[in-house]
């Protein structure tokens, strides 16, 4: 990074991997948890649809993607880039035809990019690059339902309105795993009303 032209912007923040986020307690950052509906089921969305609507940001503050692992469910969620640094970055988001193409955008400082994905089926895992800094790159999980959760500094989650009254499998997935298809099966689950931790 020191011979880059925006290296003194660079250097202001974190310039490790962040495939690895640990703190002092072991805690990891950016784990995804996601349920899967009940055996032979699909989730019923129609509820979920209005209390999920929102936009999932991710910023660019130096030279790396805060965070560096996103989710969204683009049905009712709309990504938004940030770059909240002194200097232009590029989000170039990954893709393939049937999820519209690859989104290639510069975003000047202080600026903010809406990328819209609809009728998303199934789990898509996409790469996200800036091609003004080539070392920046994070990444953004599709899902078809709500039902997920990133994982904070401390490993902590919260997945909200989680159906209740039938048998839920839990999966986790880290990006050292390799594509979503990898997520591990952790246990399987059924909530009362009112419970609120896995």
């Amino acid at each position: 990074i020191k011979d880059h032209k925006d290296a003194p912007i660079c250097n202001m923040g974190d310039t490790k991997d962040q495939m690895w986020i640990v703190d002092n307690d072991g805690n990891v950052e950016n784990v995804l948890i996601i349920l899967g509906p009940p055996a032979g089921k699909a989730f019923d969305l129609k509820a979920a649809k209005d209390v999920s609507k929102g936009t999932v940001e991710f910023d660019q503050p130096h030279c790396a993607f805060v965070p560096h692992i996103v989710a969204l469910w683009p049905d009712a969620q709309t990504l938004v880039s940030k770059n909240s640094s002194k200097v232009n970055h590029n989000t170039k988001v990954v893709a393939g035809p049937l999820l519209g193409g690859t989104k290639d955008l510069l975003i000047p400082p202080g600026g903010k990019e809406e990328i819209n994905y609809k009728n998303v089926t199934t789990e898509n895992l996409l790469n996200v690059e800036c091609n003004v800094h080539n070392w920046m790159s994070a990444r953004v999980a599709l899902f078809p339902h709500p039902y997920f959760a990133r994982t904070n500094s401390k490993g902590e989650f919260e997945i909200k309105n989680v159906p209740v009254d039938v048998e839920l499998t839990v999966y986790k997935w880290h990006e050292s795993m390799g594509d979503l298809k990898s997520k591990v099966e952790e246990k399987k689950m059924s909530f009362k009303k009112g419970d609120n931790d896995l």
